[in-house]
């Protein structure tokens, strides 16, 4: 009798190892971001994997495919857990382009363009780079934020003191309705820290100050300030002058057809870039929606560049101009642009 409870126990036992193993090595497959089987996967599950993972398109895991016979890229993988590796392949990937001479410049340009939009994208998924800002106290004095009042009325302001108590804001905008009728009414405040991420936090208005032409209005602290956005095209902190032209529409008098027209030059600073868009300090209020071509110079050249203005923010009569280039933007401008913001880890 005890020799068959013992064979009885030794079967559960044995059933209970053999499920715990196999949940072991479920853990450790592809699929479920293990590490340990990936020193075993082939070229093609690697390939599979990367482009699920970093959500590639068809043309993107296709150039992934022949990035892999030019680089040492089978464990691309652990990019995802290491930026340094990241940057790693990206440099190598670049030298390896440049070097080849089985690729016609059209096609090593293509293949360039999609080594740094795989290394962005891979990069997106954890390790895009920002600061933590949690409390007010976090945030410096200057810092440009948006207001929204009760779902409603949207505003523009500066960050110009905050205590234990109370933070204050600079109105740089007109107010839309009376200040007393502003009083107690509750705002969500949103701002960009280091172009890299958007925080927000709900608060209410305790006072209304005029101080001057402008308002200043005293918030309530907020207990937490949550990241709500990262920006998922990379971006570099510059300072470069450029000239730009605004878009005019107008309509043929023969065809009634609308045609496009620029005006004449005026002139600006681009204080950051990114491959789809740019940040331009001026002193004209160029508004919202208007298409603007902009001349600036990378690497002693000079590229024209047309876009969008989709926000403008006045700070003490400067604006900042927030555009976002036209999607037709040729994919040599925007390699360009790459080459200028990995311009020290990248180059040669």
């Amino acid at each position: 009798m005890s020799s068959i409870i013992l064979i009885s126990a030794s079967i559960i036992l044995s059933s209970i190892i053999s499920i715990l193993l196999f949940k072991k090595i479920k853990q450790l497959s592809p699929q479920n971001g293990g590490s340990k089987s990936f020193q075993s996967m082939s070229k093609e599950e690697s390939i599979k994997y990367i482009s699920q993972k970093a959500d590639l398109t068809d043309e993107e895991s296709a150039g992934l495919e022949v990035l892999f016979e030019l680089v040492s890229s089978i464990r691309l993988y652990t990019a995802f857990e290491d930026e340094e590796i990241s940057k790693k392949w990206l440099i190598t990937s670049r030298r390896a382009i440049s070097k080849s001479e089985q690729f016609d410049p059209v096609t090593k340009e293509e293949l360039e363009y999609t080594a740094y939009e795989i290394h962005r994208k891979i990069n997106n998924k954890y390790h895009l780079m920002h600061p933590s800002v949690k409390h007010i106290s976090d945030v410096a004095l200057g810092q440009i934020m948006s207001l929204k009042i009760s779902d409603k009325i949207k505003i523009q302001g500066e960050l110009i003191d905050t205590n234990f108590h109370s933070l204050s804001i600079l109105v740089t905008t007109p107010l839309p309705i009376s200040s007393l009728k502003l009083i107690k009414k509750q705002v969500y405040v949103s701002f960009w820290k280091i172009m890299d991420a958007c925080y927000g936090f709900n608060a209410s208005i305790n006072t209304v100050e005029k101080n001057k032409q402008n308002n200043i209005l005293h918030l309530s602290v907020p207990r937490e300030i949550s990241c709500i956005q990262i920006r998922e095209y990379p971006r570099q902190n510059t300072e470069i002058p450029i000239k730009c032209r605004q878009g005019i529409l107008s309509t043929d008098t023969d065809t009634g057809a609308l045609q496009e027209s620029f005006s004449g030059v005026s002139f600006g600073i681009v204080n950051d870039i990114g491959s789809r868009g740019c940040s331009i300090i001026s002193h004209l209020p160029i508004p919202e929606n208007t298409i603007l071509i902009i001349e600036i110079p990378l690497f002693n050249q000079i590229y024209h560049i047309k876009g969008i203005i989709r926000t403008v923010i006045n700070h003490s009569e400067v604006f900042t101009l927030h555009m976002e280039f036209h999607e037709d933007t040729p994919k040599s401008i925007i390699l360009k642009i790459y080459h200028y913001i990995f311009a020290e880890n990248t180059s040669n």
